[in-house]
């Protein structure tokens, strides 16, 4: 009786054992700077390129003016945004500056659900691209939306990506390609559902997400469905915009030619 009831610990050891390897892992937070850059490096690269965008918009230019009323701005709505930016600093649940390319803003945040899902259970999956006209564009103008995502038990996800004057857009685009590639080889052992992935972006973040989705749509037609999009070694340019479930742009710019200047 007693080796009849003995049977059954090593089933309750494997199913514990299977439960625990489905729990979900997530990598390591890093440095704000990027790992094949120092602090030296990136000190010269921004100001390179501050330098650059001052002699394209005109310094000191009316441009410096509207800059002044945005840091008013910004300044009036601190008290607001205070204890969420504390909390985007200092929450574990927030995994910081992940690497996801070899290039000078490839890193993302990771937007942990607060409530720990059961065993195999898999969460919904956004990826968020930010705005910035293209020029201020920074995964952390997401840290509110991603607050609430991750309250509502979803698994919110930030790319950075290159801005002018540093690249020009097909190069912003090919960022947002590989990050979303990088997200889909490893949401799912992050605990994320590959069948409910939504690819948002807020303004230029929307503008670059459509069309991350059209190049992905006619590298497709021209070589034929992606296989290698779950494979975290694989080429993280190769998704098929199957993979995505919907798409959500807010407030994007999408017909750029009629809404330039004269």
């Amino acid at each position: 009786e007693t080796a009849a009831a003995g049977e059954g610990f090593p089933r309750v050891e494997q199913k514990r054992r299977r439960a625990f390897s489905a729990l979900p892992t997530f990598p390591a937070e890093a440095s704000v700077l990027h790992p094949r850059y120092g602090a030296l490096r990136t000190f010269q690269k921004l100001f390179g390129l501050a330098k650059k965008l001052q002699r394209y918009l005109g310094f000191p230019g009316k441009w410096a003016v509207q800059m002044a009323r945005l840091l008013m701005f910004i300044v009036l709505l601190l008290p607001g945004f205070l204890p969420l930016i504390v909390h985007y600093v200092c929450s574990r649940k927030i995994v910081k500056n992940v690497v996801y390319g070899a290039k000078f803003r490839h890193q993302l945040d990771i937007f942990v659900p607060r409530s720990q899902p059961q065993p195999g259970e898999k969460v919904p999956i956004v990826i968020f691209i930010s705005g910035g006209a293209w020029i201020i564009g920074y995964k952390a103008w997401g840290f509110i939306m991603g607050q609430v995502f991750q309250r509502q038990g979803v698994l919110f996800i930030a790319p950075d990506y290159r801005n002018f004057p540093e690249v020009s857009v097909p190069d912003m685009v090919d960022d947002v390609v590989c990050a979303v590639g990088w997200i889909l080889a490893r949401a799912e052992g992050m605990g994320g559902d590959l069948n409910n992935v939504t690819l948002m972006g807020q303004s230029a973040g929307a503008h670059l997400s459509a069309m991350a989705i059209i190049r992905q749509a006619q590298r497709e037609t021209k070589c034929g469905a992606a296989s290698s999009a779950a494979d975290p070694n694989g080429d993280h340019r190769a998704w098929s915009p199957s993979a995505i479930r919907r798409w959500v742009g807010v407030s994007g710019p999408y017909d750029i030619i009629n809404v330039m200047p004269l």
